[in-house]
């Protein structure tokens, strides 16, 4: 019985994941949260923070984020509940008058109600909430939406009215913190019924003035200053220690500063180091400041490598990679530019995508980019404070894939997530293509390693693999051959299909680890693949001439699982061949291959698609090729003609047989004729080798002649004439051979 209420203790602290598709912006100019579904990419609710008519509502201050409530820092929990922090500004007049008031936090629960009646269910579906009791408190009851439990005033009354609310996080025990602005203080609330615990009247942080905060997996909290300082908290501590760390410009021989700070993120590695904390950096645009609790030493973002700007978002991922976006761009004349990017960064500095830079982005412009907020599939969302929008870019290659719009003055920073380490950590995820299966769908491999974290200090059985996203997914159930111990890694791998992939795209599996006799006590955790271009070949076609002959010269870049053995070539356009088709040439990996090509049967301009398909070396089990794929590129045929240089060599044929033996020599300054269709005359002499060659001529009939001197006769054309008459591009040079008579 002990073992079955400790396996129920541990299932309710863990997370039920399904909440995790959902991220929350606070729009501090409206006193209210947008709730945003990550799948459809959709407002699907809003909720007030505070009254919305009567007793005590706050003026509207639409625009202006910095007066009345204005709701900014909030989070979720593991079990999907929304944690809010009012900030609330004094009296902002002449616009907003609201008496003095203590920051208010209210939790938001992830379900209940009936979606358009008792609860939001869009961003025009904000629920009343009306101060029925006129005490200027929100008490049981007011709020009409259900989902809304409770809002509980923080602070010391007399003390911290007016002061924001401008920091809010949980520790390990689920305990929440709430940073006081101006009083330079740390409350800690219970998250169940938002009364304050113990040392009610706060931990001092002298000096220090909090704006924002995280936990580490070991209990550190660690808050952001709105200047140059960065504070850590022992939450683990009964009394709770506060150490000082100060980054701004220091006296003394050598002047250091590493920048302003504003928000901060966390990398949780869940290992026994402690995390790097990240902050942005808006003074001295610098990108981003780090800090090393190992070493103790700040740094900045490289500028070697990494893009150098002001910026008030930082985020990290669950790989350790840092997501900063420019906080407004700047102007050239009177056009902005630079506005609205996003950059991703690993640990070293080195630049994974910039929205700036295809195939990434396009970055969306914006007057005041205030956030970062990374979801549980590693996508980025982008804050736009002014233009009342999130903005979400591929967490895999950058590509701009959605706009939200919000509430007015969304002035959310991100949506840090708890300290809890996942039950089933992964890294090292592998993707690789494979073909086509005889249903046309894309094949791909995969795999990925994870290390058991569970906290029921237990070996890992097996693990449960499932995804709504692909076909033919195997395997979907693992039973290790050797169980993985606690802190040991294992590595699982498969197969699965896709129809119609998107490369860069993100596919994502639910997994979820079993032990023993436990059963399936983890949660349901994510793994996601970016999909890679499937792309047998990297196909370049471009229309050239030769001696006035237009062919296609097509560059062939093997992308394929090992070197190719050959490959075939044709037209998907109808009306339209190409020449050869049978390519018997060796394509090595990543080499351009060029192979020209004649095309018969385009119309001047016609785009022509073509497919090229890749066959790799020959299974010596099978007998059949081990891998064969298809890529196609279009190409447009040109609306010019190919002009030519006609041109050939004269030479003394000694043995009068009509062509040029070993030992013949050329016959210099001989004068050749061109009359072209027109009847225009052209004239050029040969050279020290007999060799001669005309300016390019537009294609048509022409005639060649050469008058050789007395004494010379012609050897090469039959009856001994010495002119020839072409029409078109000659298929080879023009030679004329003579002989002496006497």
């Amino acid at each position: 019985m002990a073992r079955l209420a400790a396996t129920v203790l541990l299932t309710a602290l863990l997370a039920p994941s399904a909440f995790a598709q959902y991220i929350y912006v606070a729009n501090a100019g409206e006193d209210t949260v947008s709730k945003i579904d990550i799948t459809t990419n959709t407002e699907v609710a809003r909720y007030a923070t505070w009254f919305t008519s009567g007793t005590n509502q706050v003026p509207a201050h639409l625009g202006n984020p910095i007066a009345g409530p204005a709701p900014s820092r909030l989070l979720q929990d593991s079990a999907g509940y929304l944690f809010v922090l009012n900030r609330f500004f004094p009296p902002n007049p002449p616009d907003v008058l609201n008496p003095p008031h203590l920051p208010v936090l209210l939790k938001i629960a992830p379900s209940g109600g009936i979606p358009g009646t008792t609860t939001s269910n869009g961003p025009t579906n904000v629920l009343a909430m009306t101060d029925t009791t006129t005490n200027n408190k929100i008490d049981p009851g007011e709020a009409t939406d259900v989902r809304i439990l409770w809002g509980k005033e923080i602070g010391t009354a007399g003390t911290d009215e007016g002061q924001y609310g401008r920091s809010l996080c949980m520790d390990t025990t689920g305990v929440l913190w709430v940073g006081m602005h101006l009083t330079q203080r740390y409350y800690r609330v219970d998250p169940a019924t938002g009364n304050m615990l113990p040392p009610l009247a706060g931990i001092p942080t002298p000096g220090h003035y909090p704006y924002g905060c995280q936990v580490d997996t070991n209990g550190k909290l660690w808050s952001v200053g709105s200047s140059d300082t960065l504070v850590e908290i022992d939450t683990t501590s009964p009394t709770y220690p506060v150490t000082p760390h100060y980054h701004g410009a220091k006296p003394g021989p050598p002047p250091t500063n590493f920048g302003t700070n504003y928000s901060l993120s966390l990398f949780n590695g869940c290992g026994s180091v402690p995390s790097k904390v990240y902050l942005s950096e808006r003074g001295l645009g610098k990108t981003y400041i780090a800090y090393d609790p190992v070493t103790h030493l700040f740094s900045n973002a490289p500028t070697a490598t990494v893009p150098q700007f002001n910026t008030y978002a930082v985020g990290v991922d669950t790989k350790g990679n840092i997501v900063s976006g420019r906080q407004r761009g700047y102007y050239v004349g009177t056009q902005l530019t630079d506005s609205g990017r996003v950059i991703k960064t690993d640990p070293s500095g080195n630049v994974i995508w910039d929205t700036n830079v295809p195939p990434a982005g396009p970055a969306v412009p914006a007057n005041d980019l205030h956030g970062i907020i990374i979801d549980e599939h590693n996508d980025v969302w982008a804050v736009h404070l002014q233009e009342n929008r999130v903005v979400k870019y591929s967490g895999g290659n950058g590509q701009l894939l959605a706009q939200v719009s919000v509430g007015n003055s969304p002035y959310t920073y991100g949506n840090p997530p708890p300290p809890t380490c996942p039950c089933a950590q992964t890294s090292e995820e592998q993707i690789k293509c494979h073909g086509k299966n005889d249903k046309g769908e894309w094949v791909y491999s995969w795999s990925f390693t994870f290390t058991n974290n569970s906290p029921f200090s237990m070996p890992a059985t097996g693990i449960d693999i499932s995804s709504s996203q692909v076909t033919s997914l195997t395997p979907t159930h693992v039973e290790f051959a050797n169980a993985v111990p606690p802190h040991g890694q294992a590595t699982v791998s498969g197969t699965f299909a896709l129809a119609q992939p998107v490369a860069g795209s993100q596919i994502c599996f639910d997994i979820r680890l079993k032990f023993g006799d436990l059963g399936w006590c983890c949660p349901v955790e994510h793994v996601c693949f970016v999909l890679p271009d499937c792309s047998c070949a990297s196909l370049q076609g471009v229309f050239k001439c030769d001696h006035g002959r237009l062919y296609l010269e097509l560059s062939v870049t093997n992308l394929g699982p090992s070197a190719a053995q050959g490959a075939q070539i044709f037209s998907n356009t109808p009306g339209v061949t190409v020449s050869p088709q049978t390519i018997n040439l060796a394509f090595p990996q990543n080499t351009a291959v060029p192979i020209n090509l004649t095309v018969t049967g385009a119309t001047w301009g016609q785009v022509i698609d073509l497919s090229v398909m890749l066959h790799g070396p020959i299974d010596p089990k099978t007998g059949v090729n081990s891998w064969c794929c298809t890529a196609t590129v279009k190409v447009t045929n040109p609306i010019w003609i190919c002009w030519f240089s006609p041109d050939g060599q004269l030479f003394d044929d000694v043995n009068a047989n009509g062509v040029r033996d070993s030992g013949e020599n050329g016959l210099p300054e001989w004068t050749v004729t061109l009359i072209d269709a027109k009847g225009t005359t052209h004239t050029t002499k040969s050279d020290a080798a007999g060799k001669y060659q005309f300016e390019e001529i537009e294609p048509g009939k022409y005639r060649l002649s050469v008058q050789p001197p007395k004494g010379w006769r012609a050897t090469t054309l039959k009856g001994g004439v010495n002119s020839l008459s072409v029409e078109g591009p000659p298929k080879a040079p023009a030679d004329f051979g003579f002989v002496k008579t006497r």
